[in-house]
């Protein structure tokens, strides 16, 4: 599903240089810091951004590394200033990928031939890269979403890759189901992680029939064996990456707002003046108009909650966290951005949750906050 992309580059990725950081000419940017760490063997993003009042359409960025074992690219970027909407900036991404761990650099880019901005790079270990034994899952614990099929991932190196044909698959739980349980170990399987290490994941695919059943899933090969534990969760679960872990339609009268978040559930109140009124009608829950503004109020919350996790994980690009205007100037554009961005593919995946999963669920809620009344 598109959305577990979305909601991964969202909670995982690099803030792009926010409006107000000062760039003469051409800066990196990375959570406002002169350093960046990076994982072994694995790509890893920051911005550039480039002012497009000093640096004119068609100039060359060119971008270098000062250690061969840290890889910068891509080495020229030509700027283009319809790039970006913004009247005075654009922001590109570099990538960076070390060798081993242990390393230290430098990455400069350089722009009008003396218009300079650097970076210190360092690596760290990476676990990925050394899969125990040769062969075990990354990571340990996995989440899949109920009647979805999706993958876990397990890593093997070379030496497992050469001298076995393929991995047996079995689960403790007949509620988390195998789809193959023999999988080849070939190449049309196999993705090779990093070019600086000889590490292959070989995704293999499950399937959640029961909703909260953990189960632990087992592959082996030759006298190899891995383990990863599995929970069968929500589709919004999986899909925000856990943050969220249900979607309710309930009536609250003390409380004021139109939806709000509780333990991990979204929650709209169906007590809320503007929710009644359209409750009110039979059948109501079959209704599109209905169906559309309850997906829109959930996909508001959803972008409010991914801005206040990215805040609470220090993944928030603020200029002076000192500054309460500069906050909240802050949290209100992340707002914008994710909801005018993403906040469309929110409303149709929830719609879709709404017209399968829920419509009997809030009916018959509905007639038991009746009764109760």
């Amino acid at each position: 599903m598109q959305i577990n992309k979305i909601a991964k580059d969202l909670l995982e990725g690099e803030p792009k240089a926010p409006s107000q950081f000062p760039v003469d000419f051409i800066s990196f940017y990375f959570r406002g810091q002169k350093k960046i760490e990076v994982a072994e063997g694995e790509w890893q993003g920051l911005s550039l951004a480039v002012n497009k009042k000093t640096v004119p359409n068609g100039s060359v960025i060119r971008i270098k590394s000062d250690n061969p074992k840290i890889y910068a690219t891509p080495a020229e970027i030509k700027v283009k200033h319809q790039d970006s909407m913004q009247p005075d900036r654009i922001n590109y991404r570099v990538y960076l990928l070390a060798q081993k761990p242990g390393i230290i650099g430098k990455v400069d880019a350089t722009v009008l031939q003396d218009k300079r901005t650097e970076i210190d790079v360092i690596s760290n270990p990476n676990a990925k890269m050394h899969p125990k034994n040769g062969f075990a899952f990354y990571p340990e614990r996995e989440t899949i979403p109920l009647n979805q099929t999706d993958k876990v991932s397990l890593i093997v190196d070379e030496n497992v890759k050469n001298s076995n044909a393929e991995i047996l698959v079995f689960s403790s739980s007949n509620n988390v189901e195998c789809v193959h349980h023999k999988m080849k170990i070939e190449g049309k399987n196999l993705k090779k992680l990093s070019p600086y290490h000889n590490v292959y994941e070989l995704k293999i695919p499950l399937i959640g029939k029961k909703l909260g059943v953990k189960s632990v899933v087992t592959a082996v090969a030759g006298n190899k064996q891995a383990k990863v534990q599995v929970e069968v969760v929500t589709i919004l679960h999986k899909a925000t990456h856990g943050l969220f872990r249900d979607l309710k339609i309930e009536e609250h009268r003390q409380v004021q707002d139109i939806a709000f978040e509780r333990e991990g559930i979204l929650i709209v109140n169906k007590a809320h003046p503007v929710i009644r009124a359209y409750t009110l009608a039979t059948n109501y829950m079959k209704a599109e108009k209905y169906q559309t503004l309850i997906a829109h109020i959930f996909a508001e919350l959803i972008s409010k909650a991914i801005v206040d996790y990215k805040k609470k994980e220090g993944k928030l690009a603020f200029i002076d966290p000192t500054n309460p205007e500069n906050v909240v100037d802050t949290l209100n554009l992340e707002y914008r951005d994710i909801y005018y961005q993403h906040g469309f593919k929110f409303v149709g995946m929830i719609s879709k949750l709404l017209e399968k999963e829920w419509s009997e669920h809030a009916s018959s809620s509905s007639s038991t906050s009746s009764e109760e009344t």
